[in-house]
């Protein structure tokens, strides 16, 4: 690695003296291995980023549904024993009294008929397809799907 930046600094003081296409290559290959060794690090941090930001939205959204059934005596629930297929995410604030805003996730609550459980979801947007539940007696989400960290 001395060496290299003794070149560079040759290179650098040396005015009379242009870089040569050898010189270029070999630089461009240096930084494509740099690149190739940092990228798939980046990707997974990215992702596990986008893990602890959906858990910590399911969790407060525990804790809403816990104030919500001590005023209601009831959980609440947008859809009953469905699927979630579109973003519930403004009906939950509404309701919950959240301020969820998220671009790569949508949630959804879904409970039974009377209301006694829920099972809160967090479905991935874009990328893989990742969803993260958390439920009436659950302590801690859990994910389901490709590429659960």
């Amino acid at each position: 690695m001395k060496r290299i930046l003794k070149y560079i600094h040759i290179l650098i003081k040396d005015n009379s003296r242009g870089v040569t296409l050898i010189e270029l290559v070999i630089v461009s290959i240096i930084v494509g291995i740099i690149a190739s060794i940092a990228f798939p690090g980046f990707v997974k941090m990215k992702e596990a980023a986008m893990d602890r930001e959906v858990k910590a939205a399911l969790k407060l959204i525990q804790s809403a549904q816990k104030i919500y059934r001590m005023e209601k005596v009831y959980y609440y629930g947008d859809i009953e024993g469905g699927t979630c297929v579109t973003d519930a995410t403004a009906n939950i604030n509404q309701k919950l009294y959240l301020d969820l805003i998220n671009q790569n996730w949508n949630f959804c609550i879904d409970t039974d008929s009377t209301h006694t459980f829920y099972d809160a979801k967090g479905i991935r947007k874009t990328g893989t397809a990742r969803t993260w539940h958390i439920g009436t007696s659950s302590t801690e989400p859990t994910c389901n799907g490709t590429g659960c960290l």
